[in-house]
């Protein structure tokens, strides 16, 4: 009989944290206790860490930069990877607290200033994805919209199986470009199981966050 899908999806939160704890103790394990700046700095991976290794850290405390990218066909894929957008119809809405709401489609973010960063998507435990994600920065879309002088915080929300999933992000990490939006990987448009037409890449965070099939973003 099929597992019940609240069944499922509670059990893959519950691995997605039981991840990140063993991932966190693992990163962690190689911090000098004694030297408090150490904890704040990147360690410098070397080109031939493996992705079993590389499962095994935290994104915020290491530079994973002279890792190879691993070949789109040996991706590891997490939650929903069949979702087919009719991009006819399909807009990025950006509202919330903004004095202009914004509906672009996605020739006109592909005509936007294009961001390219070397970053590892990783599910902790589980595997590690090294790619050139290539996308387009959000602070400007924001700006262009006018955000509030008081938002502090940035929702994405995208699509996933029968309900909607969102992701929130401090506006600070969206500004500093920490977060922006990808439609393209390893030199290719980003494939449908890995959140064409656009996915969040979040570079401090764990897979869980890199938000797929976004279709809405709120300043709160």
């Amino acid at each position: 009989m099929e597992e019940p899908m609240v069944q499922r999806f509670s059990r893959r939160i519950f691995l997605a944290w039981l991840g990140r704890l063993t991932a966190w103790s693992a990163a962690l394990a190689w911090l000098p206790l004694s030297n408090a700046w150490a904890a704040v700095k990147r360690k410098l991976l070397p080109a031939t860490t493996s992705r079993e290794a590389l499962a095994k850290m935290a994104p915020p405390l290491i530079d994973a930069g002279q890792i190879p990218s691993t070949p789109i066909e040996q991706f590891g894929v997490m939650g929903s990877d069949d979702e087919h957008l009719d991009m006819a119809r399909w807009r990025l809405a950006i509202g919330g607290k903004v004095a202009k709401p914004l509906r672009l489609t996605y020739e006109e973010l592909l005509a936007r200033p294009a961001v390219a960063r070397k970053l590892p998507l990783i599910c902790p435990m589980v595997f590690a994805n090294q790619g050139v994600w290539k996308g387009c920065a959000i602070w400007p879309l924001l700006q262009e919209a006018g955000v509030a002088a008081d938002a502090r915080e940035l929702v994405a929300t995208g699509a996933d199986g029968v309900d909607d999933t969102q992701r929130r992000f401090s506006l600070d990490a969206v500004r500093a470009e920490k977060v922006y939006l990808c439609y393209a990987v390893n030199g290719q448009a980003l494939p449908v199981k890995h959140g064409f037409p656009l996915r969040i890449v979040a570079e401090e965070e764990f897979g869980d966050q890199w938000l797929k099939y976004v279709f809405k973003l709120e300043v709160a």
